[in-house]
């Protein structure tokens, strides 16, 4: 898959960010990362009313019960940089390295593939469709 131009600018620009405090890279947290990569637009915040899995949620290790019933900033990675690894290193490889809870379906509309987090449906990426297809739950492990 062939990154366009504003997908190629959001990556050297977060690896140009990270390198800009080279050679003391080490005072970097997961904190300086997070930040960097939603600058670039590599992260994409959403609010999220229940942990995306029972295993491996980062906001359920840190969130309430109470905070996800007022809705709780989630960052996921872009779908598009998703794609490109599942494709450049095979879709086991590449779901595993990025994201062991996530399962893909195609979107009904227009055929993309879609996350599933534990039983949340994402939004189609390219369509917007964000229609729940109950048959897919089922299938969710």
């Amino acid at each position: 898959m062939k990154m366009n131009d504003e997908q190629v600018a959001s990556l050297a620009g977060f690896a140009l960010d990270i390198l800009n405090e080279w050679p003391d890279i080490s005072m970097m947290d997961g904190g300086d990362l997070q930040e960097i990569a939603e600058k670039h637009k590599l992260l994409v915040p959403q609010i999220v009313h229940a942990p995306c899995s029972d295993e491996g949620c980062a906001c359920a290790e840190v969130c309430s019960d109470s905070e996800f019933a007022r809705g709780v900033t989630c960052y996921r990675i872009v779908d598009w940089l998703v794609r490109d690894a599942q494709l450049r290193i095979g879709a086991d490889d590449a779901g595993q390295n990025v994201d062991t809870q996530a399962i893909y379906h195609e979107c009904g509309n227009c055929g993309v593939p879609r996350f599933v987090h534990g039983v949340i449906l994402e939004a189609c990426p390219n369509c917007g469709d964000d229609e729940t297809d109950l048959s897919l739950i089922d299938e969710v492990p």
